[in-house]
């Protein structure tokens, strides 16, 4: 066998050992190793024995294809790189269909969330404004929103998006701040840079509401809020330009 061809032969065998190694060792420790109950551990267990069954099959092919005769190499790598081959392609297949399941699960509690509209307004006085105006509503994943130069423009934004989630998270932590303080946000007196209103209808009634007055003293003293500002502007900024 030629150098360049040996060589090639060799990484091609180390790999497949590898594979080999890793597909023994995680099959070993799940079967035997691994308690019953592991919970999310066990998959990282599994995981872990099969990283040192690669490094131990790659290790053991690099040596055994420098050191065996070619006659003798050969006899021995055409088995090892078959079943290599075969263990790298039920790998995959395992890995693309759990990847699948994973994003179908995903996609499934996040078309189970409840609907929600909210309408951020700005009242002007603010020089960063982002925007004049955001509204969204969850039901037909639909927002309007007008640019502080006064264009208005639509969009939409898919039911399963993350920028959903981050959204029904923010109005979350803004309905738990005002549970626990009622009194935020309500000073009347002081000119109000924006404001919040928001609709959850829970999967029980009644649903949860919110209108928040956002002045300079409430975003100073409620973290929740700001962050709740924050993450609609992200979420305008992300899809603004797909608005028309």
């Amino acid at each position: 066998m030629k150098r360049p061809a040996r060589t090639f032969t060799i990484f091609v065998f180390v790999i497949c050992a590898m594979a080999c190694g890793f597909g023994i060792a995680a099959w070993t420790g799940a079967r035997y190793m691994v308690p019953p109950g592991s919970g999310l551990a066990g998959p990282l267990m599994v995981l872990g024995y099969g990283i040192v069954g690669a490094l131990i099959g790659g290790g053991c092919g690099f040596i055994l294809g420098i050191k065996l005769p070619p006659r003798t190499f050969r006899l021995l790598a055409f088995p090892v790189i078959i079943a290599g081959f075969i263990l790298i392609a039920v790998i995959s297949v395992k890995f693309l269909k759990s990847q699948a399941e994973q994003n179908a699960y995903l996609d499934e509690q996040l078309a189970s969330l409840p609907p929600f509209k909210l309408d951020l307004k700005y009242s002007g006085q603010g020089d960063l404004a982002p925007f004049q105006s955001f509204a969204y509503d969850s039901s037909s994943g639909r927002f309007v929103t007008t640019t502080n130069e006064g264009d208005s423009c639509q969009g939409q934004i898919a039911g399963t998006s993350k920028a959903k989630v981050t959204m029904l998270a923010a109005l979350r932590h803004v309905e738990i701040r005002l549970a626990n303080d009622p009194q935020l946000c309500t000073n009347k007196t002081a000119e109000p840079l924006a404001r919040l209103t928001f609709t959850i209808t829970e999967h029980l009634p009644p649903a949860t509401t919110g209108d928040v007055r956002l002045t300079s003293e409430c975003l100073t003293d409620a973290v929740e809020i700001e962050d709740a500002i924050s993450s609609i502007a992200a979420v305008h900024e992300q899809f603004r330009k797909d608005c028309k």
